[in-house]
């Protein structure tokens, strides 16, 4: 078999010439260097040296959520007559978030108060009964079951009282339930009833959630878990906060989700409003 290479000599030669040139040069760079001699580079030719971190980047995608929240239902039924806070309004611990209408709920206070005063009022006429029948009884004037029966009605009296007591109690309680204030500084993330609206017992009035700190739940591939490590802190930055970069700790939060693919968590202390 006969094998034919063709080859452009004149390109050939060109490139021995460059070799030996680059060679050349690099012999009489070694021999200046050797003799002591100064040598001169061009501009481009130096670069400082500067210490750096080298840092690996992970893309993961996952949610951001609030750890603080708390959904405010009603305790009481009534209608709304205030709402002065939207969805993504700031709000303030103490800050009124919902008023109801207090004219039914105080009545109820007045009319349970009032039963009780005339509760207390029998007992006084019962017990002055129970006294003179004891007093009868003692000079022989009265029988025992006279003196008996007043002391029954003392005591179903003073059960009636206590009764009357507790619904009183639970009256005042609900009065005070007719202002829902902010438990905490925070962001309103849901309202669901509009103001003159009718609404029942445990019906749910609004969502706060506090921003100061939040979690990120994201996937991270397996082949990039090894750059991950338990309470790991990491620099996070988040698509729609272009410049900022968030301070997280890492934790892992439940087991994997599917083989190639595992869940890690991260809580930020440093996070003051990302959400909304």
């Amino acid at each position: 078999m006969t094998i034919i290479a063709r080859c452009n000599f004149g390109k050939l030669a060109v490139a021995i010439i460059m070799v030996i040139a680059i060679l050349l040069s690099a012999g009489w760079a070694i021999a200046q260097i050797k003799r002591g001699s100064p040598i001169e580079l061009a501009q481009a030719d130096v670069s400082t040296a500067v210490r750096q971190d080298i840092v690996n980047e992970v893309r993961i995608a996952g949610s951001l959520t609030p750890i603080r929240r708390s959904t405010m239902t009603s305790r009481i039924s009534s209608t709304i007559i205030e709402l002065p806070v939207q969805i993504g309004d700031v709000v303030k611990a103490g800050d009124l978030l919902v008023r109801f209408d207090r004219e039914a709920l105080g009545s109820a206070v007045t009319a349970r108060t009032a039963e009780m005063d005339a509760l207390n009022a029998q007992i006084e006429l019962a017990e002055s009964v129970l006294e003179r029948s004891t007093t009868l009884g003692e000079r022989g004037a009265a029988s025992e079951a006279t003196r008996l029966s007043a002391r029954a009605n003392v005591l179903k009296l003073r059960a009636q009282l206590r009764s009357k007591q507790a619904e009183v109690a639970d009256a005042e309680r609900s009065l005070s339930y007719a202002e829902l204030r902010a438990e905490f500084d925070g962001v309103i993330a849901a309202r669901p009833v509009e103001q003159g609206q009718t609404v029942p017992l445990n019906t749910e009035l609004m969502t706060i959630v506090e921003l100061k700190r939040m979690e990120v739940e994201a996937g991270v591939p397996t082949s990039r878990i090894p750059l991950v490590r338990l309470k790991q802190l990491v620099e996070l930055t988040v698509e729609g906060f272009p410049g900022r970069t968030f301070l997280v700790r890492s934790s892992v939060s439940r087991p994997p989700r599917s083989p190639d693919r595992a869940l890690c968590g991260y809580s930020s202390p440093s996070i003051t409003r990302t959400a909304y």
